[in-house]
């Protein structure tokens, strides 16, 4: 009989390996040959999400907690599924997919890490495959002009788009970091200096900034919290100093490419990449529905449909709230709200506890609310990691009172919610 631990572990392997299957298929219309076996590889991923959660779900033994975040999620995703019906252009349904996809793997590493059934070594080993994968392929692009993976046509048709292929990596990049912190590793501070490095070489604005802040939150509190064999100020400004030099280096590496990047911000194309200009169109579109069409939107998936009237090529809104806001209306702005809430509000209980996944949280939601604001988050493959992150924290949350209870019922002493023995250790 297969063990769940061992669902699990097949889970977190194929996870894992998305990276490197997607390089080499590319998505280009017409092709559907290519477009199997990613379709294909990815529906065996959420089969097993499936059969995580549905074990779950009809086990008797324990009750099964499922955390508020992923109730708001789904209700979201439901109101997203019935705007289909009433939308005006047609909808790719693999649109949606994308968002039922992160959110089934996030649902389902919860269920796992509060069943103390995950593989956390193997979890590590994919964290780490992806960091090495990712950035193998912007370095060797960037350093050598290598190009590793399918070709890309650009969104003009003219040519192979592989520039704009290497700065989406950078959120590749930034939503592993938070989850590989997680890990007491001796190759910590090596792996994060070359993720930083090819960070630079990549240069995605919005996923920098989301490294740099969230660094800083993740520092900030982790200095509160109670951990053996925590290091010094003097060798933390070290390794800060380390840092600095190495993204001075990599500024005058890509000088060229990182200042082409830069002159897009302000002046007619304020925000950077026109974002002053169709924030304000699709603004202005919402504010002109009427009645209940304001407060339940236009339909899934509208708002790249209505910028093609105004671009030759359609684009989103590059806006969670602001394609939230036209596609679902008050209604659905209003759910994502309260998705942001609840994390705030359980992000502020781990701070006060110290609890040892609090840091890392931090860093996930500062991400999380900056591309958010600024970019795409919630229709994303790339988010599955985000995803598989917050599965993990809250998971951990209910795993570490689930063990004070039991060692409160057995007379032992109390294991603090810090307990430096729940980090995982790898070698």
């Amino acid at each position: 009989m297969i063990s769940l631990r061992r669902v699990g572990s097949a889970l977190i392997l194929l996870l894992g390996l998305n990276i490197f299957v997607d390089t080499f298929f590319s998505f280009e219309r017409g092709n559907f040959t290519v477009r199997l076996v990613p379709y294909a590889f990815k529906s065996l991923q959420v089969a097993l999400m499936l059969v995580v959660i549905l074990y779950f779900l009809g086990q008797r033994v324990r009750a099964v907690r499922i955390d508020p975040f992923f109730w708001l999620l789904f209700l979201l995703i439901g109101d997203m599924t019935v705007s289909i019906l009433y939308a005006d252009d047609v909808v790719n349904p693999t649109d949606l997919a994308r968002m039922i996809f992160w959110v089934l793997a996030g649902l389902s590493v919860y269920f796992l890490r509060q069943a103390d059934c995950l593989d956390e070594a193997l979890l590590y080993r994919m964290v780490l495959f992806n960091f090495g994968w990712v950035c193998f392929r912007i370095l060797a692009y960037k350093l050598l002009g290598l190009w590793v993976g399918a070709h890309v046509m650009d969104s003009e048709g003219n040519g192979f788009d592989n520039d704009g292929v290497i700065n989406n990596l950078g959120y590749s990049l930034v939503w592993l970091v938070p989850l590989y912190l997680t890990f007491e590793s001796k190759y910590r501070f090596p792996v994060v200096l070359t993720v930083f490095f090819a960070m630079v070489a990549a240069f995605k604005r919005g996923a920098l900034m989301g490294l740099i802040l969230g660094f800083l939150a993740y520092y900030v509190l982790d200095r509160r919290v109670p951990r053996e064999g925590k290091s010094r100020l003097a060798w933390d400004l070290f390794r800060a100093c380390l840092v600095l030099a190495m993204a001075g280096g990599a500024f005058l590496l890509f000088k060229d490419h990182i200042l082409a990047r830069m002159d897009d911000i302000g002046g007619d194309k304020s925000l950077g990449s026109g974002r002053g200009i169709f924030y304000q169109i699709v603004l202005d579109h919402w504010e002109g529905f009427v009645g209940i069409k304001k407060f339940i939107g236009a339909g899934f998936f509208q708002v790249m449909p209505m910028l093609g009237l105004y671009y030759e090529n359609a684009i989103p809104a590059h806006s969670d709230w602001l394609e939230t806001l036209y596609d679902q209306g008050i209604l659905g702005v209003s759910i994502l709200a309260c998705i942001h809430l609840w994390l705030v509000a359980r992000l502020l209980r781990a701070i006060r506890s110290r609890a040892s996944w609090g840091p890392q949280f931090a860093y996930s939601y500062a991400i999380f609310f900056l591309s958010s604001v600024y970019s795409i988050t919630l229709y994303s493959f790339d988010t599955a990691w985000f995803g598989i992150s917050l599965g993990y924290y809250l998971g951990t949350e209910v795993l570490e009172k689930r063990r004070q209870r039991e060692a409160a019922w057995a007379g032992d002493e109390e294991i603090p919610l810090a307990d430096p023995s729940l980090a995982p250790r790898i070698p």
